[in-house]
């Protein structure tokens, strides 16, 4: 089913208004889980759209949505350290315990 162009025209300037509406466009039901994942693409929102805004220099005629849609999100979450995607593997292995003084 195609868009009416003019109803596109539309959404694309709101989307470029709105750093939040084009985000939830692009990532939709990702951004509205409630994990590590989700909060780390809510987080990082604003930093994307600050980088956006650094590339108007060179590309004047680029579109937010269009911006957006070259990011690989889950590409960069995995290639954060575990402690930095919120996870803790250490709370799943025992502690490490030795015996005092004596050789075996």
């Amino acid at each position: 089913m195609a868009v009416d162009p003019v109803i596109a025209e539309l959404l694309r300037g709101f989307f470029n208004q709105d750093p939040q509406a084009a985000a939830h466009n692009i990532f939709g039901p990702m951004m509205g889980r409630n994990n590590n994942y989700g909060e780390w693409l809510r987080g990082n929102v604003g930093n994307w759209f600050n980088q956006y805004k650094g590339q108007l220099d060179q590309n004047p005629e680029m579109q937010l949505i269009d911006y957006f849609k070259t990011i690989n999100p889950m590409q960069m979450f995995q290639s954060l350290a575990p402690r930095q995607r919120g996870e803790n593997p250490a709370a799943f292995s025992p502690g490490v315990k030795y015996l005092d003084g004596g050789r075996f």
